[in-house]
């Protein structure tokens, strides 16, 4: 080899080694228009899974002693549809007229968005008085603009009223396609003003029952009023639903509205308030894989200690486990409150969002409750030895404190959202005559805007991967049912590499470190053509994946997820495994990703890969 030769390989080893480092990336992607208070993943145009949009929901800007305007860039529209491909018009927005701010939100079977309950704030227009009107009983569907392109069918469809007022419920989805809307109080919660008047202990379904029965759950009851947003999860084994609230947990029969709610011990920390709002931790049903059985393992983390300061703790229960009970386990590196969770296509874990101290709440700008924004981005990998599960990788650049949301997309990337509370360096700077320090009549107009609408996306190290497999997305299937076979074929890289794992990872919903719709599922495959990359999957049951849109994802013998997902609709109905069957799939060896991915690789310090250049350009010019 020629020394320049050899010189020219040795740049460029360098520059990759530091380029493509194993912490991923984070860059800003769009603008959301309105504060991602709520957001949902939406399908986009087909052919599926090769665009996506967001919706997204505020809450009103203007309000009593705040300074600020009806939103200037939605003319007062609280919801938009957000399209982070489109850079001239990056959202559309939306009329909805009931008020769907501190609601819930959950995906429905068909992959329209169903929200239940919210705030009773409203917004008057001169020309219309009835612009957004109180939203607490309100039932709504939302339906996708590209679902509705060319006809006049509106967006927001409002469904009669609920029997009861509802602020912060959590919903999610059975296996059957009904929505069970738990806890949500009558009203706001006045946290230095706390009664009774507001409890709600109830549950309901939608479709409602016959004669809408009020349902009471006597963990909602004692915890009052730590029983904002509870945790609840579908259970995959027995299809009955976990329910925490403070630190009380409950197993609900929904076929039967029995719940037990003594087997499961109270989870007791003393060096934290209750793992519930606004002492927001954020919690997770962990990826359900051949590997564990399905075993449903709920995660909780982060939160507030009883100093104020955010907390690192975590806690894991399997509650279909007999003698299940709450367990600490490896804490996240650092501590965040108001955190957000999501999982990735290899079922590893992301922790992104929140604060370093304080609580959630308050109006938008009121930042003094929490700050500044934990910045850190961790990585899970329940794979490894406790000790070692975490990696740190690149922090974010944009600030989500409350109000915040995370989603991962149908390409891999996770899309950050939200933050009323962007005038934090006001807070952190003590600049008294900004707001909240002052009210309106007095504060400033130089005072830093709180209303965070830029869409931030992180590119995880498997982006860095050169030459990752790929779903020929024109082949793959758009509706199926469960239980089916359905074919799905690699375009590139079968030739190369195997696939080790089929995994669907539902369409997530989120708000105030929420997001009760997601779910991995690990599919089995059941055979393989190696000639043309032609995979055989079976799609799993509706109560280890209930009815809605999915992402399927690939996973490689390296463990490297495929490059783009392919977004399927799982139905109801009569399965079909009509397909054809191969050579029967056998898993493959697991490889090192040493030889193909940069994840690996170290990255190089600047300081010492400048030097480094430096003397291989004297050394070059010598040659």
């Amino acid at each position: 080899m020629s020394g320049k030769l050899l010189i020219t390989s040795l740049l460029s080893f360098v520059a990759f080694s530091y380029a493509a480092g194993p912490q991923g990336s984070w860059s800003v992607v769009g603008d959301s228009g309105v504060v991602c208070i709520h957001s949902a993943l939406l399908p986009g145009p087909e052919p599926a899974g090769t665009r996506y949009k967001i919706l997204c929901a505020e809450r009103p800007h203007a309000g009593k002693h705040r300074p600020y305007l009806t939103n200037q860039k939605t003319g007062g529209e609280t919801t938009t549809e957000v399209d982070v491909f489109n850079k001239t018009n990056p959202f559309v927005t939306t009329h909805v007229s009931r008020n769907p701010f501190c609601g819930g939100q959950s995906q429905m079977a068909d992959g329209r968005i169903y929200m239940a309950g919210g705030d009773r704030s409203t917004i008057e227009m001169p020309n219309d008085a009835n612009f957004l009107l109180d939203g607490r009983t309100a039932r709504r569907i939302y339906t996708p603009l590209d679902q509705i392109a060319g006809t006049t069918v509106q967006p927001w469809t409002h469904l009669p009223d609920m029997t009861v007022q509802r602020w912060y419920p959590t919903i999610i989805i059975l296996p059957t396609g009904t929505h069970l809307i738990v806890s949500g109080s009558l009203d706001n919660l006045d946290l230095s003003n706390i009664t009774l008047t507001t409890n709600n202990p109830t549950y309901e379904y939608y479709p409602p029952l016959p004669g809408e029965p009020r349902l009471t759950l006597g963990i909602l009851d004692r915890a009052h009023p730590w029983s904002l947003y509870p945790l609840v999860y579908l259970l995959p084994k027995s299809g009955k639903v976990f329910i925490f609230a403070g630190k009380e947990s409950a197993i609900l029969d929904t076929k039967t509205n029995i719940a037990d709610e003594t087997s499961i011990p109270m989870l007791n920390d003393s060096r934290t308030f209750v793992k519930i709002y606004p002492f927001t931790p954020t919690g997770v049903l962990m990826p359900l894989t051949i590997a564990n059985d399905y075993t449903a393992t709920v995660r909780l983390c982060g939160g507030t200690q009883v100093n104020n300061q955010s907390a690192p703790f975590c806690f894991e229960i399997q509650p279909e486990a007999t003698g299940a009970q709450w367990t600490e386990v490896d804490p996240l590196p650092r501590a965040k409150v108001m955190p957000d969770v999501v999982i990735l296509p290899d079922a590893k874990i992301l922790y992104v969002n929140g604060a370093e101290w304080g609580t959630a709440g308050g109006d938008g700008g009121e930042a003094w409750n929490a700050h500044p924004p934990a910045f850190d981005t961790f990585l899970y990998d329940p794979s490894q030895p406790s000790g070692s599960r975490y990696t740190s990788l690149a922090k974010a650049t944009v600030g989500r404190l409350y109000h915040s949301g995370a989603l991962l997309a149908p390409d891999g990337r996770v899309l950050t959202v939200g933050s009323e509370m962007a005038n934090w360096p006001d807070i952190e700077a003590n600049r008294t005559e900004c707001y909240p320090f002052v009210k309106s009549e007095n504060a400033t107009t130089a005072c830093t805007d709180p209303f965070e609408t830029r869409v931030e996306a992180f590119e995880p190290p498997y982006f860095n991967v050169a030459n990752r497999i790929s779903i020929d997305l024109s082949r793959a299937p758009r509706n199926v049912t469960h239980g089916s076979y359905i074919q799905i074929y690699l375009s590139k890289g079968f030739e190369s590499r195997a696939v080790s794992h089929a995994n669907f990872i539902r369409y997530g919903s989120t708000t105030h470190s929420t997001n009760a719709d997601q779910r991995l599922v690990e599919a089995k495959i059941l055979s393989f053509n190696s000639a043309n990359g032609r995979y055989v999957i079976e799609v799993p049951n509706s109560t280890l994946m209930p009815p809605g849109n999915y992402m399927l994802w690939l996973i490689d013998d390296a463990g490297i997820p495929c490059e783009h997902s392919a977004t399927i609709l799982v139905s109801l109905g009569e399965k079909d495994t009509s397909t054809s069957l191969d050579a029967k799939w056998v898993a493959p060896t697991a490889k090192s990703t040493s030889s193909s991915s940069s994840v690996k690789l170290i990255p190089v310090p600047l300081t010492f890969v400048t030097f480094l250049l430096i003397g291989v350009s004297l050394f070059w010019s010598l040659l």
